[in-house]
């Protein structure tokens, strides 16, 4: 059975691509502030804020677009059955994405750690994303779905905003050691 879609969903999925779309430039600027900052540290990390930001905007984009509901609808045409229990193809869309973002999540799991605020949000927000997914494929009840995804993109993007200004005070804080042009010993002309 196939339920009609609201414009409250399609308000929800406007909000959750945004709240995702936000969270990508705050990875980006993550990014940007750690990746001259030396081999070791927080330049170390910058690479994961790097492709987070692209994974977090082309999750935006998808939810948008409805691209991973497209790619379902697709190989449900060729008449594939859904696989691993599942009510629908997009499930397994998304199971991908969550195990790509697992995957890369896992290998860099020292830059998440170094911000144990930002850690636990994003785990927080993950989890609460995971569990719309699975609420989606078990019970097919997007009233309560839908705010599950929005609640797991704020929290996933308030996670990168606390990262974003740890990151931030980091470089004041090596800047602010570092020696400026007229500062440390005097230089008498002549």
């Amino acid at each position: 059975m196939t339920m009609p879609v609201t414009p409250v969903f399609t308000f929800i999925d406007v909000a959750v691509a945004a709240a995702l779309l936000y969270a990508a430039a705050e990875a980006f600027r993550c990014w940007l502030l750690l990746r001259d900052g030396g081999s070791s540290g927080p330049a170390a990390t910058a690479r994961y804020w790097r492709l987070a930001a692209l994974g977090l905007a082309a999750l935006a984009l998808d939810e948008l677009l409805g691209l991973h509901e497209a790619i379902g609808w697709a190989i449900a045409s060729l008449g594939a059955p859904a696989p691993w229990h599942t009510s629908h193809w997009d499930d397994v869309v998304l199971a991908g994405y969550v195990l790509l973002a697992a995957a890369i999540s896992i290998g860099h799991l020292g830059a998440l750690r170094r911000s144990p605020r930002a850690f636990a949000l994003l785990a927080l927000g993950f989890g609460v994303a995971a569990l719309a997914v699975l609420l989606d494929n078990l019970a097919h009840a997007p009233a309560v779905e839908e705010p599950l995804e929005l609640a797991g993109a704020a929290l996933i993007a308030t996670a990168l905003r606390v990262r974003r200004v740890e990151a931030a005070a980091i470089r004041g804080a090596r800047r602010s050691s570092a020696v400026r042009p007229g500062e440390g010993a005097e230089v008498v002309p002549g």
